[in-house]
């Protein structure tokens, strides 16, 4: 268990340096999205794969190891009795359990906080979408289908044709169930410190697709740009909800000036492969083929005849050494 839980974060870590440092400045917001919540799925599963190696190649690749050490768990020490074992673990999940039920709480109050605001506030049915009409101050941000906006901004027509635009991209690409599936999982794997860090990236992905698809639709980055920067100083705190986070707002316009290069974007897609192979190897369970285990075994025997002929050979010859000096 604590094996699995090790190499599913460091599994994780890898996949989200590697968008860091290859996939996260490049324009294939569409692909990373899919990248990002595939990288969970994938550094779960992983740890859970069993696969089988010749000896050969899997000395090759991990330095000539000893196969014994291969399946080895670091954690199976003989130097930790059962029942310190059984101590410790009893503590982890009950610390577990507590972490998680926090965590749970705040996402239920989180929900019931949106859907006070769903039953409590007017409704304008817009497009495919439902607009909620709040008396605060806020931001245009999506949940599901629905986008908060402020009443009295929206009944004197003071919200631009281009946040509507941004929100409803939110909608159509269904990024709210995005964020829902991370903060599901965070609540089984907090532990894992990687998740933090890919909320936020699969945020930022996010309002790099709505951008795009606002600009497409206008054809004005400068007044976009301008329009992003004008609304900075207003913020939204709702956790669960797709928004215009402006804390990331120089990200959002760099990305909307740089250019895309086709060739650099398929070769960081093929680069994937080779990773996702290397994962795969260093981070499941590795059995050795039956041949090898054959071989291993007979020759263990043979050794073991071996050392028991030479044994009787020196003992023999210590008898007759004993006798000869009497």
């Amino acid at each position: 268990m604590i094996l699995y839980i090790f190499k599913s974060i460091l599994g994780l870590g890898a996949f989200l340096i590697f968008y860091i440092l290859f996939l996260e400045k490049e324009k294939m917001h569409c692909f990373n999205r899919f990248y990002l919540i595939g990288s969970v799925v994938f550094s779960l599963l992983i740890p859970t794969l069993n696969i089988y190696a010749e000896h050969s190649l899997v000395e090759f690749l991990i330095g000539g190891m000893n196969s014994e050490h291969i399946s080895e768990n670091p954690f199976n020490s003989s130097n930790l009795s059962i029942e310190k074992y059984g101590e410790f673990f009893s503590y982890f999940v009950g610390f577990y359990l507590v972490i998680s039920s926090i965590l749970l709480f705040r996402f239920i109050k989180n929900i019931r906080q949106i859907s006070l605001k769903i039953r409590n506030n007017p409704k304008v049915d817009f497009k495919n979408s439902k607009l909620i009409l709040l008396k605060e101050k806020v931001l245009p941000h999506t949940f599901l289908n629905y986008i908060f906006i402020t009443q009295n901004d929206y009944e004197s027509g003071k919200i631009e044709e281009e946040l509507f635009t941004h929100e409803i991209s939110h909608v159509s690409q269904k990024h709210t169930f995005d964020i829902l599936i991370l903060e599901f999982l965070q609540i089984i794997f907090w532990f894992n410190p990687f998740l933090l860090l890919l909320k936020r990236a699969v945020r930022l992905n996010h309002e790099y697709l709505a951008d795009e698809n606002t600009i497409f639709h206008h054809k004005n980055i400068n007044k976009y740009q301008q329009l992003l920067l004008a609304n900075i100083s207003v913020q939204n705190h709702s956790v669960l909800s797709s928004n215009l986070n402006f804390g990331l707002t120089r990200k959002r316009l760099i990305m909307m000036g740089n250019t895309k290069s086709r060739k650099a974007i398929l070769l960081k897609k093929l680069i994937i492969l080779p990773v996702l192979i290397a994962l795969v190897f260093l981070l499941s369970d590795r059995t050795l083929s039956s041949n090898y285990s054959e071989e291993h075994q007979s020759t263990r025997i043979e050794n073991h005849e071996n050392e028991k002929g030479k044994n009787y050979t020196i003992r023999n010859e210590e008898h007759r050494k004993a006798k000869n000096n009497k």
